[in-house]
């Protein structure tokens, strides 16, 4: 009796495992961590077009969340307040809110952070749209990027 039970609850816990396996198969949204912008270099994030190639050197604490199915990223990254003049010549003051472009992951970051301090920016180039909102003062940043069609 003891063993059919046992081998009942076994199954039980095998069929929860494989549920969850097959929820999270199903889930394409790659969300990543780096310390540094060496490390998110080690990863190929900048080759592989999920983080722009002009993120100032001092860039730490480094969040990606990139859709794989749909081909947009969005994050977030700190950096030397030193650095800001040279990252926002890479930028184009103001662009296109990505709010417009269903970005819900974007305004929850700002809800979660305030976004009065933020200043918009954007840039573009033949693959990807980017957006940034830039706290000069804490160099602190939110991002969004999304592909071309």
């Amino acid at each position: 009796m003891i063993g059919t039970s046992h081998r009942a609850r076994s199954a039980v816990t095998l069929s929860a495992f494989f549920l969850a396996l097959l929820l999270l198969a199903g889930c394409d949204v790659v969300t990543s961590e780096y310390p540094t912008r060496a490390d998110a270099e080690a990863e190929s994030l900048f080759a592989r077009g999920w983080l722009p190639d002009f993120l100032p050197a001092s860039s730490t604490d480094i969040v990606t969340h990139n859709d794989l199915d749909i081909n947009t990223s969005w994050g977030e990254f700190r950096f030397e307040p030193s650095e800001l003049d040279a990252f926002l010549a890479r930028l184009t003051p103001g662009g296109e809110n990505p709010s417009q472009r269903s970005f819900d992951p974007l305004r929850e970051m700002l809800k979660r952070r305030g976004s009065e301090d933020y200043r918009k920016y954007s840039s573009s180039d033949e693959a990807h749209s980017w957006f940034f909102l830039v706290n000069p003062v804490e160099g602190h940043v939110f991002y969004c990027m999304w592909a071309h069609q």
